[in-house]
């Protein structure tokens, strides 16, 4: 995975590799983060706070949703089956039926290697309406 938004100490790397294990149902140990690498991202806005997570998760939630269904894809192909008979639960695409069959999604991104199928998905999110919270502090004497 790889991010346009840039850390100054919010803990990006962690944040969205738990976004992105969320989503894909697997260990935070199975996602990597390549941050800010202009060569692989076509678009970054620096970091903003808070909103780094709520902008940038976003798109990090969506691209790991996009991702799945084009590997449900694959795996229905390989499974001999439609996509609508596969199910994602626990890192693993999955048919029940008289032969059950699993594929996990390293599975299936090897066998979409293979063929020449690629599994890459993009994101620049934009959200539909942005806050600008802000912090008061007050001392009465």
């Amino acid at each position: 995975m790889a991010t346009g938004a840039v850390s100054s100490g919010q803990a990006h790397d962690t944040v969205f590799r738990q976004i992105a294990a969320s989503v894909l149902q697997l260990p935070l140990v199975a996602v990597r983060l390549r941050p800010s690498d202009t060569a692989e991202t076509e678009q970054g806005t620096g970091s903003f706070a808070s909103r780094s997570v709520q902008v940038a998760g976003s798109a990090v939630m969506r691209t790991a949703e996009t991702l799945l269904e084009l590997a449900r894809r694959v795996a229905a192909d390989a499974m001999g089956t439609t996509e609508g008979d596969v199910y994602y639960e626990g890192g693993a695409f999955r048919i029940e039926g008289a032969t059950p069959a699993e594929m996990s999604l390293s599975e299936v991104a090897r066998l979409a290697e293979r063929t020449g199928r690629e599994l890459v998905a993009a994101e620049f999110y934009v959200p539909g309406a942005q806050t600008f919270p802000y912090g008061v502090y007050v001392a009465v004497v």
